[in-house]
């Protein structure tokens, strides 16, 4: 399956793979504000050239033409949304003297990020990369299959992102930490509002500062989500702050015990794993209290910290649940991705976990580690090569009889090669359910290399 094009004012968008290929049916002529929806198997664009930027409420007349024969898109794109890409499109246009397109996946249609767009209208020079601008992308879960990466401009990052779902009324909100500022150092997030179709900026809690990426996870589905991290001022201590709506309340609270870690931790619901900088890197759980009927969140509740078996590791780990199984990957010191799966003992609100079916994979991954997702049954391990940086995709997965044994494929599957990112990447499953689209997408989210 390529990332081509599917054709323009295609009605039958939930099968876009099916569809055969139109030519291109532009709005106006050369020297004309034009625009055009081409449609693609993970999304769409639309397309404006400079005289649709310069004038743009003409542009955006043609765009209401355009994408008028799209049932889902001439629903969901109102003018009002359309109408608040203004500013970032002469922005990334340059005020008209280049080309820009918006584009979205059919997870969140509403979603558009602008970008340089060459128009053919005149020679352009397109805006020089940046090494620190996050990037999207998506993975067809059925086919196998990458899109294009797509840069989230304004939104730059100083190592790995780490993305958490809070569903809310059937409509998710993809939250994406990560740390930037001077010196890298800021803790920030952006978060993704599948309803009204916009990445909310870059919020700080204050002068908050960490010391490695930050791990996230959510807590309950009224908007709040936990971020640990090691401090920047605190030596190798572990922090937590907690985004509660678009507001960081709590901000760096200590945890109990004090667990200290170089390397930056990971989080999944109800469970912190991190690599211990004072036991030569003894990798460790830890669990705290999360109930779906309130939590005080000054005060959320950890339990002791617990090895896990003797397992080191003095890189970042990843953790994950497979139904009951509590699934950690990590990097030993020869650089080959390792697992070891627990099961729980006894009941909560914490517990003991017996460790079992330690592995070594054949995959090597850089310094950076993994990350992890599980998502319909089935683990998506996320990892930079250490040659260079190209992300890669293990997947495992779990029998009913297997009693905690995951089987790894027997190779990770590489990412095309624009697909780079040395600090590694996070992957996330969103979906709006009024975009009218049946897709099994994952968001995939990186800095650029």
């Amino acid at each position: 399956m390529s990332d081509r094009t599917v054709g323009e004012h295609d009605t039958d968008i939930a099968r876009p793979r099916t569809s055969s290929d139109r030519p291109a049916g532009w709005s106006g002529g050369q020297g004309q504000p034009h625009a055009k929806v081409a449609t693609y198997w993970w999304g769409y664009e639309i397309q404006l050239n400079r005289y649709a930027v310069r004038h743009f409420d003409e542009g955006l007349s043609l765009v209401h033409d355009a994408v008028a024969p799209v049932p889902p898109l001439d629903r969901l794109l109102t003018a009002q949304i359309l109408a608040s890409y203004q500013d970032a499109i002469r922005k990334v246009s340059r005020d008209g003297q280049t080309g820009c397109k918006l584009s979205a996946p059919w997870v969140v249609p509403r979603t558009l990020t602008p970008s340089y767009w060459d128009d053919g209208e005149g020679a352009t020079q397109p805006p020089p990369p940046s090494e620190s601008t996050l990037n999207w992308a998506i993975y067809d879960v059925a086919e196998k299959q990458w899109a294009t990466r797509h840069e989230l401009l304004e939104h730059e990052s100083a190592g790995r992102p780490s993305l958490a779902v809070v569903s809310r009324g059937g409509d998710d909100t993809v939250f994406c930490v990560h740390r930037g500022g001077e010196g890298g150092e800021q803790l920030r997030h952006a978060a993704l509002d599948a309803r009204s179709g916009r990445w909310w900026g870059d919020t700080a809690p204050g002068p908050t500062r960490c010391g490695t990426d930050p791990a996230a996870t959510t807590l309950t589905e009224r908007m709040h989500v936990l971020c640990v991290y090691r401090s920047a001022v605190d030596g190798n201590a572990l922090r937590y702050s907690v985004i509660s709506g678009q507001e960081w309340n709590p901000v760096d609270r200590s945890i109990d015990g004090e667990p200290r870690s170089r390397v930056a931790p990971a989080l999944t619901r109800r469970c912190l794993v991190f690599s211990h900088s004072e036991e030569g890197g003894q990798l460790y759980y830890q669990q705290f209290e999360n109930s779906d009927d309130g939590i005080d969140y000054d005060r959320i509740r950890w339990d002791s910290a617990r090895r896990i078996l003797d397992v080191r590791s003095e890189f970042t780990p990843a953790v994950a649940w497979l139904g009951d199984y509590l699934v950690v990957v990590y990097r030993d010191d020869e650089g080959h991705l390792c697992s070891a799966v627990g099961d729980l003992d006894g009941s909560g609100p914490f517990y003991d976990v017996r460790w079992k079916d330690r592995q070594r994979l054949l995959s090597r991954a850089g310094e950076a580690g993994a990350s992890l997702l599980e998502h319909e049954g089935t683990l998506y391990c996320l990892f930079p090569s250490p040659d260079g940086g190209r992300l890669c995709l293990q997947r495992g997965t779990m029998e009913p009889g297997d009693l905690g044994h995951v089987r790894w494929l027997h190779e990770a599957e590489q990412l095309p090669e624009e697909h780079r990112s040395p600090t590694g990447a996070s992957l996330c499953y969103v979906r709006d359910p009024n975009a009218g689209v049946q897709s099994d997408h994952l968001l995939c989210m990186y800095k650029s290399s």
